[in-house]
Formats: structure tokens, C-alpha cells, sequence
């Protein structure tokens, strides 16, 4: 009869735990949206209308543009993070996307859409987020709208039939999105009412149905209404979408958050303690002994797992966590 050491008990139920998360995050922790970012590409744009350039999405409608710092700084430029649009630096990564909302009351809107890696499974909850920004410049684009949105759909779309200005969205921006410095992020929940199989970023709503705003000092008239849009998230679980990607025990042991430089940021004053991080296989990719640190961080971005179960060992007591990496 084999009789398990402590040790080996301990050893066990935490790979036991970690197989648990491992099931949850497949089946719940994807992001459904392919190339959410837009940092894959085929080449880099070189003029407006290229958004197909970017890996994994299409045109919807009228002319959207493709951002990437691999483009020519010349003007008409579409780098990052100057283009002839505008200066906004990319959430994530070296690129994102742009669009119309608003072009002087002619219903003028421009839309991108991806097809979804699964398709949503109609009376399952999804969780949604994407992060958008509004430009002005001097050659028209003065003004700021609300209405960005996203919807899904069964069917795509192309550039000459584009989705119908229906006044609602799954998720949109009831009021004026206006911050030209930072992103602003949109985010929300709803159950499928069908089995969509593509996603679908732009204004839903016909000029009538929005608010516009000039922001340009003494010209009340307003041309056109510009967004960047950057981190498209569709998933099943909310900590996917949730790019704060805090967590807090309840005991208030341990605070684990991720920034967006992918810095791992453990907060604590149980000292000291054991930091471990693994990945889904059960590899261990870090190891600190005795952190005796209250804030220790880690740097993930050499790392190419994006998910990690961060462990926490202080004395007898351990603590799992899921982290998602941007």
C-alpha cells in the first residue's frame, strides 16, 4: 500500500488545481476576436481604405483605415502613433484601426468586421469590450460624436453593402466620447440571441439618432467625426475582457494585477512569500523565493504563453491565480 507524503498531497492537489484552470480557461478564457490588436499584417498601408491589410479583418463599409508603425512617417502617412489623421499611441502593440462616425449629416459611416474564431452559441452570456479614441485635425475632422459601437452578425458585410443604420448596438457609447489623449474603453454584457458568426465595430446609428460636438475653439460647424479603435475583446469569461485584470482574495492577502506593459505586479503584506508562475501545461516559468517585497514585479513580456497561473506559497497556504497577458 503507497502511502503519500505531505509534501507529495500538497504537490498533487495544486497540479489537480491547475488542470482545473487549465479546463476553465479553454473553454471559457478565449478571446473570440481574431488579431484583436491588428498587429498581424500582411503589409504595412501606405493609403486609406487598407484595413484588410491587417490579418483576419475586412471592410464593412465605405473606407476604414489600417494604422501601423511600420508605415511611412511621409505625409499622407498611416503610422503610428503620427499619421495624417492624427497622434494617438496604440493601446496595444504598434497599430489599430480607423473610421468615419460622423461625415456632415450625410449618414456617411465606415465599419470593420472579422469573422469570430467560433462562432457565439445562441443563450450563452458573452462579455465585450474595445477601446476607441477621437481625433481632430485641421483638414475637417473637428468634431466628436457618440454611437461607436459593436454588433455581430451571421453574415458579412463588404465595402459596397454595408450593415443598415439600425439605431442600436450590442455595446455603444450613449454619450459623447470626446478625450483625444487617451483611449476610452466601451464594455458590456449580453446573451446571444443567435449563433453570430462575425463581429462588426462602427456607427450603428443614422446621423439623426446621434449627439456631435465641434471641440475646435470659435467653429461651431461640424465636417467629420474620427475614432482610432484598439483591444477588441468577445469572450465568454469577464476576466478575459476585464484588461484591468485585478483580482483580490477575499482574505486580502494577495492583490495580483497585469499594466499594459505586461508587468505582473504582486501586492502583499504577508511576508514573505513564494511567487511561482506557470503555464497552462503545468511548466513552471518563475520561480522567487521568499519575496519580502509588499509591491514585486515581474516582467512577462519575453514570455510567449499568454495565460498564467500565478501561485502564491507562504508558509503551509497557497493561493491560484489566472492571469491574462495583453
Amino acid at each position: 500500500m503507497m502511502i503519500l507524503k505531505p509534501f507529495t498531497v500538497k504537490k498533487t492537489l495544486f497540479l489537480f488545481s491547475l488542470l482545473c484552470f487549465w479546463f476553465n480557461v479553454s473553454l471559457l478564457g478565449q478571446n473570440l476576436v481574431p488579431n484583436p490588436s491588428f498587429e498581424e499584417y500582411s503589409n504595412c498601408p501606405d493609403w486609406e481604405n487598407q484595413i484588410e491589410r491587417a490579418d483576419n479583418w475586412l471592410n464593412f463599409g465605405n473606407t476604414p483605415d489600417y494604422f501601423n508603425s511600420c508605415a511611412s512617417p511621409i505625409q499622407p502617412s498611416y503610422s503610428t502613433p503620427r499619421n495624417t489623421v492624427g497622434f494617438q499611441t496604440p493601446l496595444h502593440g504598434s497599430s489599430y484601426a480607423g473610421m468615419l462616425s460622423y461625415e456632415d449629416s450625410t449618414n456617411y459611416k465606415e465599419f470593420i468586421g472579422s469573422l469570430l474564431i467560433s462562432p457565439l452559441k445562441k443563450g450563452k452570456k458573452y462579455y465585450v469590450s474595445f477601446n476607441v479614441s477621437s481625433e481632430v485635425n485641421e483638414l475637417g475632422i473637428n468634431c466628436v460624436s457618440n454611437g461607436m459601437g459593436i454588433k455581430f452578425s451571421t453574415v458579412p458585410y463588404d465595402q459596397n453593402n454595408m450593415p443598415s443604420l439600425t439605431n442600436d448596438a450590442t455595446v455603444f457609447s450613449n454619450a459623447i466620447v470626446d478625450d483625444t489623449s487617451n483611449w476610452v474603453k466601451l464594455s458590456g454584457s449580453f446573451v446571444a440571441d443567435s449563433n453570430y458568426s462575425y463581429v462588426i465595430i462602427g456607427n450603428f446609428f443614422d446621423d439623426a439618432s446621434i449627439n456631435i460636438q465641434s471641440i475646435v475653439p470659435n467653429n461651431p460647424f461640424c465636417g467629420y467625426a474620427y475614432f482610432f479603435v484598439d483591444d477588441i475583446c468577445v469572450s465568454e469569461d469577464s476576466l478575459t475582457c476585464n484588461k484591468t485584470n485585478e483580482i483580490i482574495e477575499k482574505n486580502t492577502r494577495f492583490k495580483i494585477s497585469i499594466d499594459y506593459n505586461n508587468y505582473l505586479s504582486c501586492e502583499s503584506h504577508n511576508l514573505p512569500y513564494d511567487l511561482e508562475l506557470y503555464d497552462l501545461m503545468g511548466k513552471r516559468m518563475f520561480y522567487e523565493e521568499k519575496v519580502s517585497e509588499n509591491l514585486f514585479k515581474v516582467d512577462l513580456t519575453s514570455y510567449e504563453t499568454n495565460v498564467f497561473i500565478v501561485k502564491l506559497s507562504s508558509g503551509s497556504n497557497f493561493s491560484t491565480f489566472r492571469i491574462i497577458k495583453y
